[in-house]
Parts: C-alpha cells; structure tokens; sequence
C-alpha cells in the first residue's frame, strides 16, 4: 500500500513537473491509495501505544530511506554526469526526460516519508529489536557498505589508470563510472554517520540510565 501511494505519487509529481513523459492515469491511481493510507493510519493510530515502535513506523521510515538515499545518489550523479560532460565529452543525447528533476522529486518524496514515519513518530521510541535492526542493519551497516563498495570502483578507476593499463580507452570513457559511484559513496557515508550518530546516543543515554540508577542505589 505504501510502495503503491509512493510510486504513484512520484510518477505523477515528475509528469506535473515534465521530468517524465505524460501520465494522466498516474493522478487517477494516486487518489485512491492515498484515501486508503489515510485511513489506514487512522486506524492503526487509534490503537493503543506501544511500548516498542510499531513494524509498520519501522518499515515505513526503511522505506523512506531508500527512497531518499536512491534519489539524493542519483541526483548527485546526475548533476555530476552533466558537469563531466561538459568537461570531457561533446555528445549531448536528449531522451525526452530529465533525469535530475525525476531524481529530485524521488528524494523528495522519500525524504517525506522518512521524516513522517522517523523523525515525527518512530524515533521517540526506546530500543527493540526492530528498532535495533533498523539502526544497526539499514542505516550503520548499509552505509556503509554502499559508501566502501561504491569508493572502492572509483580507487580501483583511478588506480588502474595511473598504475594499471586501462586499455586504448581514452579518460572521458574510462572515468565514465566515476560520478555515479562517487554520488553513491556520498550518500552511503551520510546514511552511515547518521544512524551511528543516533546508536552513539543511545548507548550514552544507556550508559547514564545506569550510572543513575546505581547512584541511587548507593545512596538508599
């Protein structure tokens, strides 16, 4: 329901604002899913409050996530894409669509999501598996390996170039890669920070909580 609501709103923001071909039906299947979203949190908010976050805050704020660190990357690729090849290339293909402005509509997009179901609801939250799963696995864990894998293709470019043989390929076809990867490795190293930030703090407020309680205890 929500990659529906998602994937109909961003088709048809990116149609509103030209950065795909026209889709008058992706309005028509926008409505809809957002009507039953609405009304699906509703309900699922007039539920008590749990003690832990609720999977369908933690999915929701994973899912934002992707979407934010998916379109912030190709962003960045793209804008660098388009300052290599004013650099180093002369061909310009124009394939009816804009790459950059799809791409910021995506981060936009999931940058709403993940502030809706993060920042406003699931990080006031204590830890729970889940919240740990999401922390540790999603955030820590696939920074960083998107930011190591990502900036081990742009060394091993770069390397190969200066100290391997790169072949007859001139420089502006070899580093082609290059501003994609680099984009990736960024967005991986901010995603990474971010959440190692907030297991940091959690583990300084664990650690307080219980010199607290040990203090009182003495002092009893």
């Amino acid at each position: 329901m929500l990659f529906r609501s998602v994937l109909a709103a961003e088709r048809t923001v990116s149609w509103l604002i030209g950065a795909a071909t026209r889709d008058p039906g992706s309005l028509g299947r926008l409505s809809p899913w957002l009507v039953v979203l609405v009304v699906h949190w509703r309900l699922v908010r007039a539920r008590p409050d749990d003690a832990e976050a609720p999977l369908y805050l933690l999915f929701g704020s994973a899912v934002g996530l992707i979407l934010a660190a998916t379109g912030v990357s190709r962003m960045l690729g793209s804008s660098l894409d388009r300052l290599y090849d004013r650099r180093w290339t002369t061909v310009v293909v124009d394939t009816g669509a804009d790459p950059l402005r799809g791409s910021l509509v995506l981060a936009g997009i999931g940058v709403l999501v993940w502030w809706w179901y993060w920042f406003r609801h699931a990080v006031r939250y204590g830890r729970s598996p889940g919240r740990d799963a999401f922390v540790l696995l999603g955030g820590v864990l696939g920074g960083l390996v998107a930011a190591v894998v990502s900036g081990a293709q742009v060394f091993y470019a770069v390397l190969v170039w200066f100290a391997g043989d790169p072949g007859p390929e001139r420089a502006a076809a070899h580093f082609s890669s290059v501003p994609g990867a680099a984009s990736i490795a960024v967005t991986g190293t901010v995603v990474w920070w971010y959440h190692r930030g907030v297991r940091s703090e959690e583990h300084t407020s664990e650690l307080q909580s219980h010199h607290d309680l040990v203090c009182r205890l003495l002092l009893e």
